[in-house]
């Protein structure tokens, strides 16, 4: 969720709002929160929870390894930085990189290269059963679905596999 910088706090043993109705979930995710305190007190060797209502301040990624009673020590810092570089063609949309590779692999085994139609590619789970199609092509739609099958190469494990379509 977005949420503006100035109603970020760190995290400290109260909870910085008012909860009602939510209570108990919260408090499940507090729990979960645990977990990953208890991991970064294992990588830094400390954590400390911070006053009620300590306003988060995106300059200091360590604030919360200072020891409170004695801030002007320093935080811990870590042994090594742990630099993690990601790769993301932002312009590139997901259901394009699977349609050509899914067209690739089509023709290296010989196949005709032919697109394969958005409804042969399985429906995701958060899909309703909702259609694009009315209905009226379903039997054309049928017997495309055959032929982009039967043009895609079949590769093995070793097994013999059935096709029960």
């Amino acid at each position: 969720a977005w949420v503006p910088i100035n109603n970020c706090y760190l995290m400290s043993k109260e909870i910085p709002f008012s909860v009602k109705k939510t209570k108990s979930i919260f408090n499940s995710a507090m729990q979960e929160m645990e977990v990953y305190v208890e991991n970064i007190r294992k990588k830094f060797g400390v954590f400390n929870y911070a006053p009620f209502r300590t306003p988060y301040t995106p300059d200091n990624q360590f604030q919360m390894l200072l020891d409170p009673a004695n801030p002007g020590a320093g935080s811990v810092k870590p042994e090594k930085h742990e630099k993690i570089k990601f790769s993301f063609d932002v312009t590139a949309s997901p259901k394009l990189l699977v349609g050509k590779s899914m067209v690739s692999s089509g023709s290296v085994g010989g196949g005709t290269g032919r697109r394969i139609s958005v409804t042969d590619m399985p429906r995701s789970p958060m899909s309703t059963n909702s259609s694009a199609h009315t209905g009226s092509d379903g039997e054309q739609e049928t017997g495309e679905k055959g032929h982009a099958r039967a043009a895609l190469p079949h590769y093995s494990t070793g097994e013999e596999s059935v096709d029960c379509t």
